[in-house]
Formats: C-alpha cells, sequence, structure tokens
C-alpha cells in the first residue's frame, strides 16, 4: 500500500475525515491531500502526523 491508501486506512479507525486530520496536525486540507495524491510526503512528516493521530509506523518483516 501508499501512503494514500494507509492514511485513510488509519483515519477510518478513527472514524476521521481527512478534513478533520488536516485540522488536527495543523495543515490544510488542501495541502494535506496533495501530499497524499503526489504521494511528496516525506517520512518524517509521516512519523510525526501519525503521532500527532496516535499512530505508530513500524516495520514488520515478511
Amino acid at each position: 500500500m501508499g501512503i494514500r491508501k494507509d492514511f485513510s486506512v488509519a483515519l477510518a479507525k478513527k472514524e476521521l475525515k481527512q478534513a478533520e486530520a488536516a485540522r488536527i496536525l495543523g495543515v490544510s486540507p488542501q495541502v494535506l491531500n496533495r501530499k497524499l495524491v503526489n504521494g511528496s510526503m516525506k517520512y518524517d512528516e509521516a512519523l510525526a502526523y501519525a503521532e500527532k493521530l496516535g499512530f505508530e509506523i513500524i516495520w514488520v518483516e515478511k
């Protein structure tokens, strides 16, 4: 899965809409959407966003 799909799944688990998440994260909904659609979110941003939304990004060996 890409960041867009992973992020959508995480938001669904918290019953949050993307615009609500953007407000929690302190970014505009347009900026968040652009980063997800373009796949331009940096890894450190993803880690920080996950933390603010109550998630942890972990790597799992196949």
